[in-house]
Parts: C-alpha cells; sequence; structure tokens
C-alpha cells in the first residue's frame, strides 16, 4: 500500500522533472531563435520555423501557414513530415484544425485531431494536435498546427513554449517580407533604370540608323558623295549601337568578383561629361541641324552623375531630331558654386507642354513620351530639379538643375 509520504515524493520528483524539462526546452529554443533571426529568404526561413517548432515540442510533424487577409484563410507555406499537397493548401474558417485557430485566434490544444471541425487529414486522426496564431504587433500573420502521436499529449508548458517561439518567429518573418519587398523595390528599380538606358542610347541609335536607311538611295541618286557619307555615318551609328548594347548586356550578367573590381568605374565618358557631349553635338548635326554646345564653368562630377546627365542630353537631342524640326540646337553645361545646369534648346515647332504633361506621365501604348518621363527619372534620382517649357511653334526647352555635395 503506498503512503501519503511516497505518494507526495512522486509529485515533487515529477514536478522537480517538469522543471528540467522546461528548463532545457528553454536553452533550446534561445539556440533555436538566434539561427532563425539569421534568415532573410522567406520559404527556406519558414520550413526553417516549422522543423525546429516539431523538434523543440517533440512533435512527429507540423505545418506553418501565413494569413491571406483579403480572402480571410492561412495559406500553407512550409510543412514538416507531412503530405507535400498541403503546400498551398487554404484553410478556411471552421475547417481543421487551422480554420479552427482563424476563427477563434487562439491556442488550440485538442487530444485527437478529429475532434476538429471538419478534418482535413483523417489519417492523423489519432495525434494530439496544438495549433498557435503568431501575431506581429496585435496583427494576425500567421499560424503554427504541429502534431504528434500517442500516447503524446501537449501540456501547458508546450503552449507557453510554443506561444514564445510564436513571437519571434513572427519578428523573423516580418523581417524576411521586408528584406523580400526591398529586393523586389531593387529589381524593379534596375529594370526601370535599364529601359531608359536601353531607350536613350540603343533605340535612339536605331532610330537614327532607320532615318538614314531611309534617306540613303535617294541621296545616292542625287549625289554619289552623299550617299558615301551617309553609308559611312550608317556603319559609324551601327557600331556605336553594337557597342553600347555589349555594355548593357554586360551589366545584365553578373559578374565575377574579378570583373567586378576591374571595371572601369564609366564605361560611357572616358574623358568626361564635357568632352563626351562636345562629341555628342557634334554627331548631333547629322540629324538636328546647327548645334552648339556651350560650357561654362563646369568642374568634373562623380562619373555616376556625369553618366545621367550625358543620357539626359542624349534623349533631349534624340527628341529633337524625332519631333521638332528645329534649325538650331544649343547644349549649355554650366556650374556656378555648387549649383550645375544642363540646359538643351531647340527653336522647332514646339508643344503645348502644359497639357501633354496633364495628360499624364504614364508611357504611352506606342512608346511616345517615355523620353521625357525618363529624362525626369534621372533628374530626380540626382536630387535635381526637371524643367520643361515649350509652346506651338516657339520651341522647346528642356533642363535638368542639380546641386553638388560641395567641395
Amino acid at each position: 500500500m503506498k503512503t501519503p509520504e511516497s505518494q507526495e515524493a512522486r509529485r515533487e520528483s515529477a514536478s522537480t522533472n517538469s522543471a528540467v524539462d522546461l528548463h532545457r526546452q528553454r536553452d533550446s529554443l534561445r539556440e533555436v531563435i538566434e539561427e532563425i533571426s539569421s534568415q532573410l529568404e522567406l520559404r527556406p526561413l519558414l520550413t526553417s520555423i516549422v522543423r525546429h517548432a516539431c523538434e523543440l515540442l517533440a512533435a512527429h510533424d507540423g505545418s506553418i501557414g501565413l494569413y491571406d487577409e483579403g480572402k480571410d484563410v492561412f495559406r500553407i507555406e512550409a510543412i514538416y513530415r507531412m503530405p507535400t499537397s498541403e503546400i498551398g493548401a487554404e484553410m478556411r474558417r471552421g475547417i481543421g484544425l487551422a480554420g479552427l485557430v482563424l476563427e477563434t485566434r487562439r491556442p488550440v490544444v485538442l487530444a485527437r485531431y478529429d475532434e476538429v471541425p471538419q478534418p482535413t487529414l483523417p489519417e492523423l486522426a489519432a495525434n494530439a494536435v496544438l495549433g498557435m496564431p503568431i501575431f506581429w504587433r496585435d496583427r494576425l500573420i500567421g499560424f503554427f498546427g504541429i502534431g504528434a502521436r500517442p500516447p503524446r499529449k501537449f501540456s501547458d508548458h508546450d503552449v507557453e513554449a510554443l506561444g514564445l517561439f510564436g513571437r519571434h518567429a513572427a519578428i523573423a518573418i516580418e523581417n524576411a517580407r521586408l528584406y523580400e519587398r526591398a529586393h523586389q523595390t531593387a529589381v524593379l528599380e534596375e529594370r526601370q533604370r535599364l529601359a531608359r538606358d536601353l531607350h536613350d542610347s540603343v533605340m535612339q541609335k536605331l532610330f537614327s540608323l532607320t532615318l538614314i536607311g531611309q534617306a540613303l538611295i535617294p541621296a545616292w541618286r542625287r549625289d554619289p558623295a552623299e550617299g558615301e557619307k551617309r553609308t559611312a555615318r550608317l556603319v559609324e551609328l551601327s557600331g556605336e549601337a553594337l557597342g553600347e548594347m555589349r555594355v548593357l548586356l554586360r551589366e545584365l550578367r553578373p559578374a565575377s568578383a574579378e570583373e567586378r573590381l576591374a571595371a572601369p568605374v564609366s564605361h560611357l565618358l572616358p574623358y568626361g561629361l564635357a568632352a563626351a557631349l562636345g562629341d555628342l553635338a557634334r554627331a548631333a548635326r547629322n540629324d538636328c541641324g546647327k548645334v552648339e554646345f556651350v560650357l561654362r564653368g563646369y568642374r568634373a562630377q562623380e562619373p555616376t552623375v556625369e553618366e545621367n546627365l550625358y543620357r539626359f542630353c542624349q534623349e533631349a537631342l534624340a527628341n529633337v531630331a524625332k519631333h521638332s524640326q528645329a534649325q538650331e540646337v544649343t547644349i549649355l553645361l554650366a556650374q556656378e558654386q555648387r549649383r550645375i545646369e544642363l540646359k538643351v534648346i531647340d527653336d522647332g515647332v514646339g508643344f503645348d507642354a502644359a497639357a501633354w504633361w496633364a495628360r499624364g506621365t504614364a508611357e504611352r501604348q506606342d512608346g511616345s513620351g517615355f523620353g521625357l518621363v525618363g529624362m525626369r527619372e534621372r533628374a530626380a534620382a540626382l536630387g535635381g530639379r526637371f524643367r520643361l517649357a515649350s509652346r506651338p511653334g516657339g520651341g522647346t526647352i528642356v533642363e535638368v538643375v542639380l546641386r553638388t555635395l560641395g567641395e
């Protein structure tokens, strides 16, 4: 017969063992938290979280889902020892363990999985289950669902441990989401930059090639010398377009560390902006009539600034060639103390600038208008101000003004 003393000793021993287990669990939890905190890719992070949650609580299997507020569902994003068909499954209120957590927004502990409303995995009917909502700043963002084969049952200590883990998991998930959004934004910005560069360089060269090609035969018939001159220009532009396309393709191809270190800072302007704009003005005389380049007090800037200013002028001259029917064009590059101004002025047919902007700045379906938008974006990228002035019959002025960082 068991004495009261022996029963009391058992209770004390059980209590001591429980405390030891809880202490070990918390030590393991600290190690797991440190590991997941360093993971920034969302899908690998979620897989790591659900695996660690199962190992931490001696569970056999589990899943983790993220909350889709628009659909009001949990979408399963990662699993551990569960059917792969679960990935991507959307769990609505009242369906399965996830649906019960979504409905109550509280931890759910059941002795058997088949006690949940509308269980979705009947083969796990006898497993004990623990469902836990994941909150970030009082906002529901996801849930844990873990299961254990008999005779394992989940205790209040398990709920406490998983809840603590869930709070740290929420921080890791939000960090990974911020990283993912930042990466997507960087990719979009790079695509927009490449689109501008393609438009401002290769596309303009191809446009000029088309014009020269269309006029080549009539010019040759009128004067073979003029035909030869235009043919030479055709070959020259083709070489320039090919060179610029190679540069852009190199940018699209991931470079090795050695290539990145050896690459020149600016491939476009080996002799600086002033010399490059002088060359650009001379080349533009073939398409824009008389082109004068005026330089006043300009001092060399960092390559990124100079390349963007060069592209700005290149696009402005391309617009003159396409649309203005100008007889005279002036390019002004001036600097007064820390103020830099680049201006392109033509005496062409002009247009109603106010009405053009009022129609919106988005690229039109035929691709027209992209150049003006690109010029404004380049000015903004430099922290500068873009100005467009034009009226029908009154020519056009495009200008970028920026301030340097100091001497």
